[in-house]
C-alpha cells in the first residue's frame, strides 16, 4: 500500500501540466477493471503499461515532477496518511517510508514526518497544515484513513482496522486539495470540531465549500450522519463531492473544462390524458463520481445493449439518470461519452443529481449559502441542459424548504421546472404534500416539486424498522404503480442502497399495465403543468 500512495501521488504530479507534456504526463493509472473500460470507451492507447517501480523511478529522477520526498511510517503514522496527501501536493514530494529502494542520495528530504509528527494526531497535524499550506489549496477533500464507524458503538475513537482507499490521491495532488480526516469534526465539544469551524469560515474556499472524497464518520442506524456536511457545522456553508475512491480524475481533468451546453435526445411534449398515469424513472445516485466511474458506466453500457437488441418501449423504454455536474471539471470525457450514448438511444435522459450544485441538505443553509448553491447548481444545470434536480432534505426540513429555499429555484427560469424530492430518513412520509404527487411553488417562473417516492431494491437483509414498502420486487413495485390513480403524475427514484440497479427497472416494465406510461423528467413536469391547468379550468366551471 504505500507503495501504491506513492505512485498515485506520482501520477497526480505528472498531469499537472497539461501544456508541456514532455517534462509530466499524461500518465493513467490502471488500478481496477473500469480503467480498461474507460480507455475501451474512449478510444484510448493507454501503452506502454509501464511497472509501478519504473513510473516511481521516472517520477522521482525528474526534479520537475518529484523535487524530493517526504519520510512517514505508514504503519505508525496512518490516521493522518490524509494529511500527507495534503503535503505531498503542497511540496511537490512523494511520501516514501525509510529503507523505501526509491531513495537515493541524492534525493533530497523536504520533511521529515516521521520526526516532525512523531505522536501527532490527525487534529494536530492537519490545524499546522491549515496555519501553514492552507491558503495554497482550491477547496476541500475528506479521506478515512481506515476507520470502521459502521455497526460500531464508539463512534467518536472506532478502531483503525481497514485501509485508506488512495484513488482519490492523484486529483487531489494534481489540483492541490486540503485533505484531512478528523473523526469527531463535525460534533460539538470535540476539538476537532473547533478547528473544523475555524477553517471553514476562513473565507479561504468557494461558498458553498465543497468537499472531495467522503465523510463517513460516525455512522448511525446504517447512515453517515455527516455524510453531506452541511450539518457539520452550524454555519451550514459546506457539501460533497462524492468521490472517494476515484482515480484517474488527475488524467482527465487535463481536459479544458466543458463550457458548452451538452446536446440530449429530442423530449417532444405530451398531451396530459386523464385515463393514463405517467411515471418517470430516475437511475439515482449520480452524485457520486465513483459511481459513474464503475457502475453507472457498466450500467449504461447495458442499457445501450439493451436498447440496440430490443428498440421497443420495453427494452428501451425512457430512462432518466442522475448526474452530477462536476464531470465537466473533473473527467470532461466522461460526460460527454455518458450523452453520446444518451443520443444513441433516444430515450436516455438526465437531471441533475442530489442536490444539484452538491450533495448536501439545502434548506439548512443560511441565505447567502443557499443563494449561491442555488446559483452554482443553475449554471451546471445549464451545462448539462436540464431543468430539473433530485434534492434530498430532513424531514423536519421540508416545510421551511418549501416555503424559503426551493422557490429560489424560480427566480432565473434554469431549474424553473422540476424538483424530485427524497426525504431523510427515506421512510419518513413528508406531510407538507398531503395526498398529492406534487407542489406548485409560486414565483416567476414557477416550480413542481415531486413528492419523494424512492424504491432501494429488493433486499430483505438489513433494511432500517419500518421500511418494507421502500424494498419491493419488480413485481411488487409494478403492482404498486399499477394501482395508482388514472392521471397520476408521478416518479421512482431508485438508489442502489438495497440491491436496485438497472435491472430492477428491466424486471419491472414488462409487468406495467397499458395505462402506464413511462415519460422523461421533462416530459413529466410538462404533463404536470397542464394537469394542473385543467383542474383549475375544471374548478373554475
Amino acid at each position: 500500500l504505500p507503495t501504491t500512495f506513492a505512485a498515485q501521488t506520482c501520477v497526480g504530479l505528472y498531469n499537472r501540466d497539461a501544456n508541456n507534456d514532455t517534462v509530466a504526463g499524461p500518465t493513467y493509472a490502471i488500478m481496477k477493471k473500469c480503467d480498461f473500460d474507460w480507455a475501451s470507451n474512449l478510444g484510448l492507447d493507454i501503452t506502454p503499461i509501464i511497472t509501478i517501480e519504473d513510473l516511481l523511478k521516472g517520477c522521482l529522477a525528474d526534479a520537475r515532477i518529484a523535487k524530493g520526498y517526504i519520510k512517514y511510517n505508514f504503519t505508525a503514522q496512518q490516521r493522518i496518511v490524509p494529511n500527507i496527501v495534503t503535503l505531498a501536493a503542497m511540496l511537490d514530494a512523494v511520501p516514501l517510508e525509510a529503507g523505501s529502494p526509491f531513495i537515493t542520495p541524492a534525493l533530497p528530504l523536504l520533511f521529515d514526518a516521521e520526526a516532525q509528527w512523531v505522536g501527532k494526531n490527525a487534529h494536530d497535524v492537519t490545524e499546522y497544515m491549515f496555519e501553514h499550506h492552507a491558503r495554497g489549496t482550491q477547496t476541500l477533500a475528506m479521506m478515512n484513513p481506515g476507520y470502521r464507524n459502521a455497526g460500531g458503538l464508539n463512534q467518536w475513537d472506532p478502531p483503525l482496522v481497514t485501509v485508506p482507499r488512495l484513488g482519490l490521491v492523484d486529483y487531489i495532488v494534481k489540483n492541490r486539495l486540503f485533505n484531512f480526516y478528523m473523526n469527531n469534526a463535525c460534533v460539538a465539544g470535540f476539538k476537532e470540531h473547533a478547528l473544523m469551524k475555524r477553517m471553514a469560515t476562513s473565507g479561504l474556499w468557494p461558498t458553498p465549500i465543497p468537499v472531495f472524497g467522503y465523510n463517513e464518520a460516525w455512522n448511525v442506524l446504517s447512515g453517515d450522519l455527516f455524510e453531506t456536511e452541511t450539518s457539520c457545522l452550524a454555519q451550514h456553508n459546506m457539501g460533497c463531492v462524492a468521490s472517494n475512491g476515484a482515480n484517474n480524475m488527475s488524467f482527465f481533468s487535463r481536459a479544458a473544462a466543458l463550457t458548452k451546453p451538452l446536446e440530449t435526445a429530442p423530449e417532444p411534449p405530451i398531451s396530459y390524458n386523464s385515463s393514463e398515469t405517467y411515471v418517470t424513472l430516475i437511475i439515482g445516485d449520480g452524485d457520486n463520481l465513483n459511481y459513474l466511474r464503475e457502475e453507472r458506466m457498466w450500467w449504461m453500457r447495458q442499457r445501450v445493449a439493451a436498447c440496440q437488441k430490443d428498440p421497443s418501449q420495453t427494452g428501451c423504454f425512457p430512462l432518466v439518470w442522475s448526474m452530477s455536474g462536476w464531470p465537466s471539471v473533473t473527467a470532461p470525457a466522461w460526460l460527454q461519452w455518458y450523452y453520446a450514448q444518451a443520443r444513441a438511444t433516444g430515450h436516455d435522459f438526465f437531471t441533475l443529481p442530489p442536490m444539484g450544485y452538491l450533495a448536501a441538505y439545502p434548506s439548512m443553509m443560511p441565505p447567502d449559502v443557499a443563494d449561491a448553491f442555488v446559483k452554482r447548481g443553475e449554471d451546471h444545470a445549464a451545462l448539462l441542459s436540464v431543468n430539473s434536480t433530485v434534492s434530498w432534505d430532513w424531514f423536519y426540513d421540508w416545510s421551511k424548504g418549501l416555503k424559503e429555499f426551493y422557490p429560489r429555484y424560480s427566480e432565473r427560469g434554469i431549474i424553473r421546472d422540476g424538483v424530485f424530492a427524497v426525504n431523510v430518513p427515506f421512510m419518513v412520509p413528508i406531510l407538507e404534500f398531503g395526498h398529492e404527487t406534487y407542489k406548485f411553488l409560486p414565483g416567476p417562473y414557477p416550480v413542481v416539486v415531486f413528492r419523494p417516492r424512492e424504491w432501494r431494491g429488493s433486499s430483505t437483509s438489513g433494511r432500517p424498522p419500518f421500511s418494507a414498502d421502500y424494498y419491493l420486487t419488480p413485481e411488487q413495485m409494478a403492482d404498486e404503480i399499477n394501482r395508482y390513480k388514472p392521471g397520476t403524475v408521478t416518479h421512482i427514484y431508485l438508489t442502489s442502497d438495497g440491491g436496485g440497479d438497472l435491472k430492477s427497472f428491466y424486471d419491472m416494465v414488462p409487468h406495467l399495465q397499458h395505462h402506464v406510461r413511462l415519460v422523461s423528467a421533462s416530459q413529466l413536469i410538462g404533463l404536470a403543468f397542464e394537469r394542473s391547468q385543467q383542474q383549475t379550468v375544471l374548478s373554475k366551471s
